[in-house]
């Protein structure tokens, strides 16, 4: 899972399928260089749970799994910084290996299906407060082991495969959900049938991307990227089979990244240490972390279409911006400033709300009003294609007299992925 507010791929937890070594209760993040293990106070060690973004209430949302192999669990955490168990008076039964994904045009995580004895094929939804039951029963035969996401391009959430009542069998349905219905699509081409396979919706490129997987006779390490209408196969370079993987699309740096998993057939299930990421050499991305102040709060997006392309000029909206022109500061960690942690809140001298998101190495490059409450900032990039990939983090500020007792704003920041394209 990708946490957008601190622009991390984020994991808790995992296991064997509870057979095989220990039952994690660990939470670690990924930067794309290096995994860092987060406090973790919270969940108790389990396998089999969903991790998923809540993009509307910019918290991670866990829910179920199992505790040791046999036991199921039906409890709801969230994450903003420290976990919270949530208490809501109506809860989908305890499960594992369901399927879950958020819907960022309704604002609701969708879970689907799993294992509580019983193979499930119910349809629950939680809004941020409460989960409701949307559909008891479902064209989609009980199943657990599902891959779930959500397809921005289609405005659905979309199911692939799956395991059967049958001993170990698999499916390779399509179908989505738009919030009331689950359709079956007919794609001409489709991955053959498997369930705990990795999916993943790449930002960037507008596609969800399917990797591995497992059926009764082996396990799969093919890669498949869904057009719109029908499943295409990627050939290249391709890690080891494996089943069961976390997987996440970082759309800071435009990459799918993939953690861990297991061979299940060979000598016994063997797990996996190692990460991979797949995506498209060379391609810019910019995405939005972090959150601003002010009221209304100081904004920072690229303008339509920009993103940070060797040799063209780089151009970033500011909206709430306050009388004074703000300017924009620039860094190459998201981390630390100096051996300071980030972000750093400027609460103790006087601006509560108001955190520093990045190193700061430029502090003050101008940005141009272009209307009330309004500014652009333009960057022009040098097109030495030695900089494919070079990571910049970027954070408008302004002098506000009034605002609050320091008379400064932040806001949020963007992070900068620079390409060719």
């Amino acid at each position: 899972m990708f946490d957008e507010s601190r622009q991390r791929t984020v994991i808790f937890g995992g296991g064997d399928d509870g057979t095989v070594g220990p039952i994690l209760g660990e939470m670690w993040d990924y930067d794309g260089n290096t995994w860092t293990q987060m406090p973790s106070a919270g969940p108790g060690p389990r396998w089999g749970h969903t991790l998923t973004w809540d993009s509307t209430r910019q918290t991670i949302v866990l829910f179920g799994g199992s505790p040791d192999g046999s036991s199921v669990l039906d409890e709801t955490w969230t994450w903003n910084g420290v976990w919270t168990q949530r208490q809501p008076a109506l809860l989908p039964g305890a499960r594992r290996n369901h399927g879950a994904a958020f819907d960022r045009i309704r604002g609701r995580l969708v879970l689907f299906g799993g294992f509580a004895g019983p193979f499930l094929n119910d349809t629950w939804e939680w809004d941020g407060t409460g989960w409701q039951l949307v559909a008891a029963t479902a064209p989609i035969q009980p199943i657990f082991n599902m891959a779930m996401v959500f397809d921005r391009a289609a405005g659905v959430t979309m199911l692939f495969g799956g395991r059967t009542l049958s001993s170990f069998g698999s499916l390779n349905g399509t179908w989505t959900w738009n919030g009331t219905t689950w359709t079956a699509l007919t794609p001409v081409n489709a991955p053959t049938p498997r369930f705990s396979a990795a999916l993943v919706y790449d930002d960037a490129r507008g596609r969800p991307i399917l990797y591995g997987g497992r059926d009764r006779n082996g396990t799969f390490g093919d890669t498949w990227e869904w057009s719109g209408a029908n499943w295409v196969p990627i050939a290249g370079t391709i890690p080891p089979v494996r089943d069961g993987p976390a997987a996440a699309f970082d759309s800071a740096r435009a990459r799918m990244v993939m953690f861990g998993g297991s061979l299940t057939f060979g000598p016994g299930p063997l797990p996996f240490g190692d990460t991979w990421e797949y995506g498209t050499t060379g391609l810019a991305a910019i995405a939005a972390f972090g959150q601003a102040c002010g009221q209304p709060p100081l904004q920072a997006m690229p303008a339509p279409g920009s993103r940070p392309i060797l040799g063209q000029t780089l151009q970033i909206d500011l909206t709430g911006v306050p009388a004074n022109a703000p300017f924009m500061a620039y860094g190459v960690s998201d981390r630390f400033v100096g051996a300071v942690p980030l972000p750093l809140s400027l609460a103790n001298i006087g601006a509560p709300g108001c955190d520093v998101l990045q190193s700061s190495e430029l502090l003050a490059m101008p940005c141009q009003p272009t209307g009330p409450g309004t500014a652009r900032h333009v960057l022009a990039l040098p097109g030495n294609p030695a900089l494919i990939g070079v990571r910049l983090f970027a954070q408008p500020w302004g002098l506000a007299p009034g605002a609050n007792a320091a008379g400064i704003l932040t806001g949020n920041g963007l992070s900068l992925f620079s390409g060719t394209f």
